[in-house]
């Protein structure tokens, strides 16, 4: 059975499983099935807004689908959190200096 069968069938079983639906939006990804993994993605992060794994995967997902304000939101949720992890200040810095608001990348950096 093929990695993405297996997958399939465990969310058949435990349709929340997040670390599971990130992985399917991979799979998803890959066979160019971006709603699909925006999906999967999203839901991840309804169920564990901590998850950062699927954040990381959201916000670059958005930012390749040309949907920086989205992409920014995303991460803007995630430092919100009590115990967010620094490197997403980072990702922000670098996509405020993509999205050409380099005054801004400066303070994120800060």
């Amino acid at each position: 059975m093929e990695a993405r069968a297996v997958v399939e069938s465990a969310l058949e079983v435990v349709p929340d499983a997040v670390p599971l639906l990130a992985q399917r939006a991979i799979f998803r990804l890959i066979a160019q099935d971006l709603d699909g993994c925006l999906a999967d993605l999203q839901r991840a992060l309804e169920l564990d807004p901590e998850f950062q794994e699927a954040r990381n995967r959201l916000w670059r997902v958005l930012m390749e689908a040309g949907r920086p304000a989205e992409a920014e939101t995303v991460l803007r949720e995630g430092i919100a959190l009590e115990n967010s992890p620094l490197e997403l200040r980072a990702h922000l810095a670098q996509l405020l200096l993509v999205t050409g608001q380099r005054d801004a990348a400066v303070q994120e950096a800060v």
